[in-house]
């Protein structure tokens, strides 16, 4: 079943029809006890195994060269990820967010019903109306530096940034969410407040952060973005690191947690200048091998970090994790029984963890 997905629907249909009535005979000779069905069940099995060895044996078309004049450097520069199509807006489909940020239909005015073949529309229209929110108060970069607008991944930076004496950098978790979106299901399902990082960047701006808002799910084949850490070390390498904040702040959710764990293995030097870092639900993990080539990193996990994690136990109550020995850092309650809240219920109590660094530190000076 597993070959066949991968061959296309012709040859699999025309292989299957070809092969099949001169197999079926065959295993009958060989097994004449075996029932009928069964004898057409191997040969189906039969029949797909040689399509799928013909497959593997289709002649191949060859990769067109790079032209000339060009690079292979420039030629993976200018490689377009797979995005989707420009979406459209929320209100050209019938939807908007209302005045308590729940997506709504536009005439009836009842909340958004999920429909699953809609869904992708749906979703991706609510990115792009929280994208524009941000392009309104943020500066958006694309990267590469030197890609296309819109061929890249788009980060969004706070003006100022650079000059800024607290930045916060922000790396959400892998899967289909982009850049300034916790979640898309509950961004189309509860509201705006709960699956994007509205509350989130309101807060950073009232208590003096500027805010870098990375984007490891958009970055692809693309020159120093091909995964997820990659992107983020190319993001500090060719941006963050140009800050002259005094102080700077990590939240990663998930898979953004291990980014923001690669980047500190990478990049020792920032370690002087880490306020804390915030993991919410992480996959980072300071195993034995880690520990072993990068033994500061417990001692600035200890000291400056800590884990909010999926829990029923009230916001910041203890929590013990079953892995508690390669987290490296103490884990606290989310708020939330269910992961995908996560990031929006811990916020408030992030920031004050993040203060309360800030402050200890000042002090210490």
């Amino acid at each position: 079943h597993s070959l066949t997905h991968s061959l296309p629907h012709s040859l699999t249909h025309s292989l299957t029809h070809a092969l099949l009535p001169r197999l079926a005979p065959l295993v009958t000779m060989l097994s004449p006890s075996a029932s009928p069905p069964f004898s057409l069940l191997v040969a189906s099995g039969a029949a797909l195994l040689c399509g799928g060895l013909l497959f593997w044996a289709w002649p191949r078309t060859a990769p067109a060269p790079v032209p000339s004049g060009s690079s292979s450097s420039h030629a993976h520069r200018s490689h377009r990820t797979s995005q989707s199509p420009v979406p459209p807006s929320l209100e050209a489909i019938g939807y908007q967010f209302s005045a308590t940020g729940r997506l709504v239909e536009l005439d009836s005015q009842l909340p958004y019903h999920p429909a699953p073949r809609h869904f992708e529309l749906v979703a991706a229209s609510c990115l792009a109306f929280v994208q524009q929110l941000l392009r309104a108060r943020f500066d958006e970069v694309w990267l590469p530096l030197d890609v296309v607008p819109g061929e890249g991944a788009n980060i969004f930076l706070s003006p100022g940034w650079k000059e800024a004496t607290a930045l916060l950098v922000v790396v959400q978790d892998s899967g289909e969410e982009r850049a300034g979106v916790w979640s898309r299901q509950l961004l189309t399902s509860d509201s705006l407040s709960q699956g994007s990082m509205q509350p989130l960047l309101e807060l950073a701006a009232e208590r003096g952060y500027a805010v870098a808002i990375l984007n490891p799910n958009q970055s692809g084949a693309l020159f120093g973005n091909e995964t997820p850490e990659k992107h983020c070390l190319y993001a500090y390498d060719n941006l963050l690191s140009k800050a002259t904040a005094e102080l700077i702040f990590f939240l990663g959710v998930g898979n953004g947690g291990r980014c923001v764990q690669r980047l500190l293995e990478e990049r020792v030097e920032i370690h002087a200048v880490v306020g804390g870092i915030a993991f919410v639900d992480s996959t980072h993990s300071l195993d034995p091998p880690t520990l072993s080539e990068h033994p500061q990193l417990r001692t600035l996990f200890k000291n400056r970090a800590r884990h909010w994690m999926e829990s029923s136990l009230p916001l910041d109550a203890e929590v013990q994790s079953p892995f508690a020995a390669v987290l490296g850092c103490p884990s606290v309650s989310s708020g939330h029984r269910l992961s995908a809240y996560s990031p929006a219920t811990a916020t408030p109590s992030i920031f004050q963890f993040f203060d309360q660094q800030r402050q200890a530190l000042r002090e210490s000076q």
